[in-house]
């Protein structure tokens, strides 16, 4: 079971982003409890969550963009 622990400890990043952006590195402490391992686990995920929501949005957004400036580009056509 120790190993799984492990193996989920390796997998959270050294540095978590900050409120305001910035990367901020954790230090791990040689011995680390498996609740925190499972903490630390959880904050990731939730992180990765609040990027994964923000590139979705932005990812509309310039969808739709995109489809204004085609709109623009290819201006209103008159028929023959």
């Amino acid at each position: 079971m120790n190993g799984y622990f492990d193996t989920l400890l390796s997998a959270i990043p050294r540095t978590l982003e900050g409120v305001d952006g910035e990367r901020i590195r954790v230090d791990v402490p040689k011995k680390i409890c498996k609740g925190e391992v499972l903490m630390r686990a959880l904050e990731h995920i939730k992180a990765l969550e609040k990027q994964n929501r923000l590139l979705e949005e932005e990812n509309r957004t310039l969808s739709l963009d995109v489809e204004r400036l085609k709109g623009v580009w290819n201006g209103p056509r008159d028929e023959v």
